[in-house]
């Protein structure tokens, strides 16, 4: 399964052998389910982004 989402891009830590896996997934889970369908500040797109964050993950990467 991938791990990937606008709040953070590519997820690492995300493999079975890792050793904080069940807790990056947890997290990553968690994350998900607080996202909500919002307009990216930075390119407009529409996005799933915690409530309090204004640029998806393309946008904070190229420094919006």
């Amino acid at each position: 399964m991938p791990y990937h989402d606008d709040n953070f891009g590519e997820w690492e830590g995300m493999e079975p052998s890792d050793p904080d896996f069940e807790d990056n997934v947890r997290f990553y889970k968690r994350v998900q389910k607080e996202s909500v369908l919002k307009t990216c500040d930075g390119c407009g797109r529409k996005v799933r982004l915690r409530p309090d964050y204004a640029y998806c993950n393309a946008c904070a990467d190229m420094n919006y």
